[in-house]
């Protein structure tokens, strides 16, 4: 099978990290030869059962971990798969998934123009030592330094447009940069056809629609059925908490209608998954408002799909987004969902409102509390929701979506 490198910032909790985690996983089952190679090892991040530099909870494990600013010089024995791995046993490429850094610290650094050339040649010193079959980039800058670094092996690059192209690439500059080097490009996903449309022609041609896939276990139906008769009387929302999630928004929704009360959600409490910058004034915003006992802020979970399963709702909140991930889990649970139309075009491609989801203007509280109050009042709606929601795990079934990534791959390797 050929070998896969695949180039993010970082693994730090995401949702483009998160795709790239589970592809990763997804193509190493297939046989496939797989090395991420990041920009940093991040503070909190995803983690990749067969990855060698794997931190465990009692601190042990497998692999390196970088230990100070210099990330650039943590590379593992043994990359090509010949030797063992960091002293731990672990040997050969087809036992692991490997990681590099392509960082340069910041004593290393220098001016930003300095900085730029030294990044370039750390991560052309990558791709000479890798050896990859093809690069798989994601995001933004990093899917224009794989091009700008690859060509000089002629190493295909497939680049993934992740968010909404206008923010990934602002301003003139970055567009026709994306432009220019996208077009060198062996395919360009995105996610929907709205994000291929801010591209010249010429990439336009290039572009594929690839869906994200959920993890398998949001696949899978649990103690709940398509019905509101055994869920929780929960408000749930899982995301960073910063100011574009807008769990403020929630926040006071749900406080409006707890005002208003009268009716069944005088019993629902909301639960808050994630963390961020924005966590502290989400907490005081809570007190202030009147809900704090209400509202259980969760922090991030690993098990969240065993914690959504019965939640009597799901509210994605967001100004913009790519793709969310997170609301794509909830539909296949079979959780009510409520969400914004945080991508113009992008968000009727995935439901219908009415008939798999409530679909609302963005930063619209009262259209919000609206949607909460229809759901919590109309059982047969919400077992309407919940039923047409999990019509969509077909389409987002890990399988089937792996099945594209492996042939658009494929498909570079051949050209």
């Amino acid at each position: 099978m050929p070998h896969v490198a695949m180039y993010i910032g970082s693994l730090t909790r995401g949702g483009a990290e998160r795709v790239m985690v589970n592809l990763a996983e997804e193509l190493f089952a297939r046989g496939w030869k797989v090395t991420l190679v990041t920009t940093y090892l991040g503070d909190d991040e995803y983690g990749v059962p067969h990855g060698c530099w794997q931190r465990a909870a009692d601190g042990g494990g497998l692999g390196v971990l970088n230990t100070d600013d210099r990330p650039a010089a943590v590379t593992f024995d043994g990359i090509s798969g010949d030797k063992e791995i960091s002293g731990h046993g672990v040997s050969g490429s087809e036992t692991y998934i490997g990681r590099v850094f392509s960082g340069v610290s910041s004593a290393q650094a220098g001016s930003r123009p300095a900085a730029f050339v030294k990044r370039r040649k750390r991560l052309e010193e990558i791709w000479r030592e890798l050896k990859p079959d093809v690069i798989l980039s994601f995001i933004g800058k990093n899917n224009l330094m794989a091009l700008m670094t690859a060509r000089k092996y002629r190493i295909p690059v497939v680049v993934s447009v992740r968010a909404v192209p206008e923010l990934e690439y602002p301003g003139k500059l970055m567009k026709t940069a994306a432009d220019i080097l996208f077009a060198r490009a062996a395919a360009v996903v995105v996610q929907t056809k709205a994000a291929a449309d801010f591209f010249a022609e010429k990439v336009r041609k290039r572009a594929a629609v690839v869906p994200n896939a959920v993890s398998r276990e949001f696949t899978e139906d649990g103690a709940s059925g398509p019905g509101t008769g055994d869920r929780e009387t929960t408000v749930a929302a899982v995301g960073r908490m910063d100011a574009n999630k807008r769990f403020d928004l929630l926040l006071g929704a749900f406080a409006d209608i707890v005002k208003e009360g009268g009716g069944e959600e005088n019993k629902y409490r909301l639960l808050l998954y994630g963390d961020g910058e924005d966590r502290k004034k989400l907490e005081e915003l809570a007190g202030e408002l009147g809900i704090a006992e209400r509202t259980d802020f969760k922090g991030y979970r690993s098990d969240i799909a065993k914690q959504l399963r019965n939640a009597g709702m799901y509210c994605l909140m967001s100004d913009t987004e790519g793709m969310p991930n997170t609301l794509i889990e909830a539909l296949c649970l079979g959780v009510p969902c409520i969400t914004t139309d945080c991508i113009p075009g992008g968000i009727a491609q995935l439901v219908t409102d009415g008939e798999d989801a409530l679909v609302i203007p963005a930063g619209d509280r009262a259209a919000l509390g609206a949607a909460m109050k229809r759901i919590i009042g109309d059982h047969e709606l919400a077992a309407k929701l919940s039923a047409n929601g999990k019509k969509l795990r077909e389409k987002y079934d890990p399988d089937n979506v792996t099945d594209i990534w492996e042939n658009l791959l494929k498909g570079a390797v051949g050209k």
